[in-house]
């Protein structure tokens, strides 16, 4: 469960965890068939899950908690340092 792939590792850092809870990483595009290839081999691997493509909207990749247990493994960090802080990410002019 632990051998990854490049492309499985990069999917895992770039699925940060959400804004809001921190307990879901945040959504990744799935572009092309490469990419829900990856996605379905971390689904396997119990890293996370894929939703679509549905209609006009891409497939999304999503790490869950163990994906993003996983993720924090590969940065060297612990739970305290892997979040995102609203306040530094916002767009908002206030």
């Amino acid at each position: 469960m632990s051998n990854l792939t490049a492309a499985q590792r990069r999917m895992l850092i770039a699925s940060d965890p959400d804004d809001r809870t921190g307990d879901e990483g945040t959504g990744i595009e799935l572009r092309t068939g490469r990419d829900y290839a990856v996605a379905n081999a971390l689904k396997r691997k119990g890293f996370g899950d894929v939703t679509g493509p549905g209609g006009t909207l891409p497939g999304m990749y999503w790490s869950n908690a163990a994906g993003l247990e996983k993720r924090r493994d590969l940065l060297g960090i612990d739970a305290q340092e892997d979040h995102t802080d609203p306040a530094l990410t916002s767009t908002r002019e206030g």
